[in-house]
């Protein structure tokens, strides 16, 4: 475990028991609970712009949405927007690319069989 029993994780905190960090923000869901008092189903506790687990690490405040500014260089647009930027797992786009690929070449198909 994450430090949560699996029947609170299911009754009490609505988090998933065979998952340690349920929102996947880098923080484990007992410690989200117990340590920080974050949310464990949100990535984002405080809607900042700037994951938990990634708040912790910098030193700043998960539950103060106007200190995530402080990490603007990393997080956010410089336009101000509160989005935050991912990288797609490097094995995953290869078989997105491939996906879209597929779609792309059956929606042909069918329209080239509706002529």
């Amino acid at each position: 475990g994450d430090g949560l029993s699996d029947g609170d994780e299911v009754l009490v905190y609505e988090t998933e028991p065979l998952v340690p960090d349920t929102d996947g923000d880098g923080l484990s869901d007992g410690d989200e609970v117990l340590e920080h008092e974050t949310d464990p189903r949100d990535e984002d506790t405080d809607n900042g712009g700037v994951p938990d687990g990634e708040e912790i690490d910098a030193g700043t405040d998960p539950l103060d949405p106007s200190d995530d500014a402080s990490l603007t260089g990393r997080y956010l647009g410089s336009g101000g927007c509160s989005t935050t930027s991912r990288t797609m797992p490097g094995a995953l786009l290869p078989l997105l690319l491939a996906l879209v690929g597929l779609s792309r070449r059956t929606r042909r198909q069918t329209l080239a069989s509706d002529s």
